[in-house]
């Protein structure tokens, strides 16, 4: 392997005059030498696309501008893929046209990639800054790659602009971004390489993303929308443990794939009562299934276990079960003693003996407080307290 490989950095920009020179500029800033960037136009109609052409020709050697035939606009994914495709380098690294890399992010990140012969990709922690760059706070990325396995059949576990990849592993055994997909690319794209190779993240914050941006190329976009390709992702992310064929009742299995996100995630929504019960022994086979799948030792399937418990003591106490909500509290402590004064623990046990409803109604009165508090912290408070809040 070359001591001093090359790494592609690829950009796909729709529309972004605002903040493309800042996104280039952060990456000319690296202190990792070895690179190229590939500038991949979407479509734009603004001056953006004079942006990254003037770049290209002022950093021949560094700098490649690629747009889509006759100009269209494509979307995301096609414009990934088609930087992939053009890259040289033997790592690829993401970067969303509005976001940016602190300056040794590629050297950091290459440096522990090659420490690990198995590691395929990489992110880390990120930083999150508003539209008019003012920080927000940071991330709590999920480390370890059974960890993350486990949490990425949920939810996204990447920023993606904090990712490197190895290009081989990509292109010759992964397929590529999927183009149908209007939202959640980056986590249906990640969670078919975690399903099959080591993923990591740092927890060394090295990017800058920017949330609610309306001229992002991946904008939020219908809550519909993002729920029915959110519901494809877990559905066929658990057909993988589960050995389903989707293709057999599709409609049944993203059913039952939503039933238990709404399990082990408080933030999905309540789950109705009769369907609690069935949904907890499918929750308990999957965790068996992946267990065996991914051969997990004692101390992480006592770890992913004891996740597994607490979600369902804390559905119970959503629903006022508080003797279940209890039993299953107890089943933590008999995996191990000290889970009974874990933080996850006590707030359950808190929740139950208060009531959830009493803690909702307190924090629906004090909403007028509640909005003025800043994005990072109300996020944190919501995921201590591991229930839903208006924010």
């Amino acid at each position: 392997m070359n001591k001093t490989p090359l790494i592609t950095v690829i950009i796909p920009f729709f529309n972004s005059e605002k903040f493309l020179r800042e996104t280039i500029e952060s990456v000319l800033k690296q202190t990792y030498p070895y690179l190229e960037l590939l500038l991949i136009d979407d479509g734009s109609t603004d001056s953006s696309t004079g942006i990254a052409v003037e770049y290209a020709r002022t950093y021949p050697g560094i700098i490649r501008y690629f747009e889509h035939a006759n100009h269209e606009n494509l979307g995301a994914n096609a414009s990934r893929n088609l930087g992939i495709r053009n890259s040289r380098g033997e790592y690829i690294a993401m970067l969303d046209s509005d976001d940016i890399f602190l300056p040794d992010k590629l050297e950091i990140q290459l440096k522990a990639i090659k420490e690990k012969p198995d590691l395929v990709l990489l992110g880390c922690r990120a930083g999150e800054i508003d539209t008019e760059g003012n920080f927000r706070g940071t991330n709590t990325p999920t480390r370890g790659v059974n960890k993350i396995r486990g949490n990425i059949l949920l939810s996204n576990q990447f920023t993606h602009s904090s990712i490197i990849m190895r290009k081989n592993i990509i292109v010759q055994n992964i397929e590529l971004y999927n183009e149908s997909f209007p939202v959640a690319q980056e986590w249906e794209f990640t969670s078919r390489i975690a399903s099959e190779y080591e993923v990591d993240n740092l927890y060394d914050m090295l990017v800058l993303y920017r949330r609610d941006n309306p001229e992002s190329i991946t904008s939020t976009t219908k809550e519909e929308i993002r729920h029915k390709y959110d519901t494809l992702i877990r559905t066929a992310g658990m057909a993988r443990i589960e050995g389903w064929n989707i293709d057999e009742d599709r409609s049944g299995y993203e059913n039952i794939s939503d039933n238990i996100n709404r399990i082990l995630n408080p933030q999905a929504g309540n789950l109705p009562a009769k369907y609690i019960e069935p949904t907890i022994d499918m929750v308990i086979d999957l965790y068996e299934k992946f267990c065996n799948k991914y051969k997990l030792n004692k101390h992480e399937s006592e770890l992913l276990l004891y996740d597994i418990y607490i979600a369902i003591a804390n559905i119970h106490c959503e629903n006022t079960n508080m003797s279940e909500s209890f039993a299953y509290v107890k089943k933590t402590a008999d995996i191990n003693i000290y889970n009974i004064i874990r933080h996850e623990t006590l707030i359950v046990i808190f929740k139950c003996l208060v009531g959830p409803s009493l803690i909702k109604n307190f924090l629906s009165s004090t909403r007028s407080i509640w909005v003025r508090v800043p994005y990072s912290v109300r996020r944190r408070f919501k995921r201590i307290l591991n229930t839903r809040i208006d924010s």
